[in-house]
């Protein structure tokens, strides 16, 4: 009883507080604005590895840059902030100081369809928009998942399925992804659309294959493992971190299928480990499998691309036919192995007997697809004319 009675307590005091500031966070917004903000860019609150290599792409073209997130992550210490780390204050005046900090810091914000750092706050959410225009912060909205995902829009009832399995908790905040959506398709200064997130988009102002950038030196293969041979054992690398989604059943069900017809195939899964460890395993094997279920790649693949391993992957054909019918990609560009639920023990049987020379040429096409798509210089690009056209 006395844990509810402080429940109720603290939600009051939460709302009490938003409350309360809404005149002072305006009075600071205007403020704000005669002063000079130090960094062109600010990447956050969102603690997602991407803005650790968009950073690299926006000082290549001479744009002042700082990653931020809110809280930290296994996954890269590498944020230039992370602030709430080390800090006794209560979780909504950390949301709030973090704000002021953005909006007398950075002339835009890269963010994600969650919002800025008063995304969580009662009543401030909604003011967000406002908040920012006032202090004459560019917003600009870069998709990464589940901000997004709407299910009512997608027209995959396989993801559907899948997303539901892996997250049930989601069908009872829909409703409030498609709110925060809606709010910064209508206020956003710019919006960038990609990847299977054009499901859930009316529109965008700029479409990407996907906006990810990788650092392709940090990625570079340190210890080269030659391409195996017919006969060789088969080591196939993959992170089940999202495993209906992921279609990760299905390759453990075809690789135990298969060894029991006789083929020496290894499976290394890997879950929670720094991007150090993922390295040196991916490195280690033979093929890396990305998802066969989203219809799309992310940034697990680019990251198999860039150390020249051939990567299976689930793709759908019309979303491939978006991104060559508005010319961001060629015919037959893709350099993927493509596999679906009812054809993934066949495509993997095929690999294990595949010629050296075949798997040789499949793994070749990888680094040059990342350079052309996904290098920290072309992306840097596609900002540099988002920031000149925002005027930044």
């Amino acid at each position: 009883m006395l844990k509810k009675i402080i429940d109720i307590f603290s939600i009051f005091l939460t709302y009490l507080l938003c409350f309360l500031s809404i005149p002072i966070i305006e009075v600071l917004c205007r403020l704000s604005k005669r002063f000079d903000k130090r960094f062109d860019v600010g990447l956050g609150p969102k603690g997602i590895i991407s803005n650790i290599y968009h950073k690299k792409s926006l000082e290549l073209y001479n744009y002042s840059a700082e990653t931020f997130c809110d809280n930290g992550t296994f996954i890269t210490r590498e944020f230039d902030c992370v602030f709430h780390e080390n800090s006794q204050l209560p979780v909504v005046i950390k949301d709030i100081l973090l704000f002021i900090r953005c909006i007398f810091k950075y002339r835009c914000l890269y963010m994600t369809f969650e919002g800025g750092p008063l995304r969580n706050l009662p009543f401030l959410s909604a003011l967000e928009p406002h908040y920012l225009r006032a202090s004459n912060v560019r917003t600009v909205i870069l998709p990464f998942g589940s901000d997004i995902q709407v299910m009512t829009r997608s027209p995959e009832l396989c993801f559907r399925h899948a997303l539901a399995m892996d997250y049930p908790q989601t069908r009872r905040y829909w409703s409030q992804v498609d709110k925060t959506v809606k709010r910064w398709f209508k206020n956003a200064d710019f919006i960038i659309g990609g990847l299977e997130w054009v499901d859930y988009m009316p529109g965008w102002d700029e479409l990407m294959l996907n906006h990810f950038s990788i650092d392709m030196e940090k990625w570079s293969p340190i210890n080269v493992k030659k391409i195996r041979d017919v006969g060789d054992p088969l080591v196939i690398f993959h992170a089940p971190n999202h495993k209906e989604i992921k279609g990760s059943n299905f390759l453990i069900r075809a690789v135990d299928e298969l060894k029991s017809e006789g083929l020496d195939i290894q499976l290394d899964l890997v879950q929670g480990v720094a991007n150090k460890e993922l390295k040196a395993r991916m490195e280690n094997a033979d093929i890396v499998f990305e998802q066969m279920v989203l219809g799309w790649y992310a940034m697990f693949a680019l990251e198999g691309l860039c150390l020249g391993k051939p990567v299976i992957c689930g793709i759908r054909t019309d979303l491939e036919d978006l991104y060559l019918f508005a010319g961001k990609l060629a015919e037959n560009e893709l350099p993927f192995i493509r596999a679906d639920f009812k054809n993934l023990k066949e495509v993997l049987k095929g690999i294990y007997y595949m010629p050296q020379s075949e798997l040789n040429e499949i793994a070749q096409k990888g680094p040059a697809f990342v350079s052309k798509h996904h290098s920290p210089k072309v992306i840097g690009k596609h900002f540099d004319h988002i920031n000149k056209k925002l005027g930044v």
